[in-house]
């Protein structure tokens, strides 16, 4: 730590808590390890340790502040090494693995060279454009497509007679749709639909390289409806990095950041504005102030806890979810600590 918030720590050391240098030491390594490449924080934006001492800057009292502190360690980060090695992953088993149920493959000598035959009739595309696909072609020395659209995109702007064109030309007989971050479900779900409602004949593997685990159900009603489609995810993120008033932990330290959401939530608002939380949760996720009485009974039951009350812990290196709980990204009269770039 340095300057302001190091003398923070050793204040609440001095008071007690003996468990802070641990914490402080911890949090050191992560910026050296995980959260130097933090990507909207890098050029002109403050380095981690500048936005640190912003952040805790937001609330007035200091078990908040030390509470805010002892949340960073329990942020799930997924730094650029990581995720490399999820791409790599998501090639070598998931694809593969499909690859050999949907072809019925014995697993015997021969089964090394079907398998470079078979990827190389499998096209590797994106859903959405936040999925850097081009990474996710040189990691894994894919070669042969030279066009790798989003589906989203396609979904809106494509024409069926094109992309059968092309998948012809170059001998397709599968298709991977990768995502780099699956929440709800819902960003992905039209786009699958689309895809194997136009595309009956050609196998889908839905392959997320994360998932969180509320957008099983969702994931479970594509695959129930479509017998083309397949959902695999890399890694699926479980209980442990989302926060909830169910959770035990909650009751410790968990139970001070879940009361710090809604406070940080409170000072978001403009002061003394009537339809003041609309006009935050539009400008938070990008809901018409026009919708926000319809949804506050369904998916913003909790927005202080992120979009859908999901309540993530989640920073990925490029971004932060929506999914995430805002006192860590939101720029709306609060210092983020991990600001998130909005499209």
């Amino acid at each position: 730590m340095k300057d302001a918030v190091q003398e923070k720590v050793n204040q609440w050391y001095n008071e007690g808590d003996r468990e802070i240098f641990p914490i402080s030491d911890q949090i050191d390594y992560l910026n050296k390890k995980l959260y130097f490449d933090y990507e909207p924080g890098i050029g002109p934006k403050p380095d981690f340790h500048s936005r640190l001492k912003r952040w805790l800057s937001n609330v007035d009292s200091e078990d908040d502040k030390k509470a805010l502190f002892k949340l960073i360690p329990k942020i799930f980060y997924i730094g650029k090494n990581e995720f490399d090695t999820l791409y790599r992953i998501a090639y070598n088993t998931n694809a593969v693995r499909w690859i050999i149920d949907v072809k019925n493959l014995i697993i015997d000598q021969s089964l090394q060279g079907k398998l470079v035959e078979a990827l190389k009739r499998t096209w590797f595309c994106p859903v959405t454009d936040s999925m850097r696909i081009n990474q996710f072609y040189h990691l894994n020395s894919i070669g042969g497509a030279g066009k790798r659209p989003e589906w989203r995109a396609l979904e809106a702007f494509g024409s069926k007679s094109k992309i059968e064109e092309y998948i012809e030309k170059n001998d397709f007989e599968r298709i991977v749709l990768l995502e780099d971050f699956v929440g709800s479900g819902n960003q992905v779900k039209d786009s699958v639909a689309y895809a194997a409602e136009t595309f009956p004949e050609i196998d889908f593997l839905v392959a997320p390289i994360l998932m969180c685990p509320q957008a099983d159900s969702l994931m479970d009603e594509l695959v129930a409806k479509y017998q083309n489609v397949t959902v695999s995810p890399v890694l699926r993120l479980n209980k442990d990095v989302f926060l909830s008033q169910e959770r035990d932990d909650n009751k410790n330290d968990f139970r001070e950041v879940f009361d710090l959401t809604q406070i940080g939530f409170e000072r978001m608002k403009e002061e003394n504005a009537p339809d003041s939380e609309a006009e935050l949760v539009n400008e938070l996720y990008g809901i018409p102030k026009s919708a926000y009485l319809k949804l506050k009974k369904t998916i913003l039951t909790k927005p202080f806890l992120g979009f859908r009350g999901m309540g993530g812990l989640v920073v990925l290196h490029t971004n932060t979810p929506n999914n995430t709980i805002p006192i860590i990204w939101s720029n709306v009269n609060w210092h983020p600590l991990f600001n998130r770039h909005v499209r």
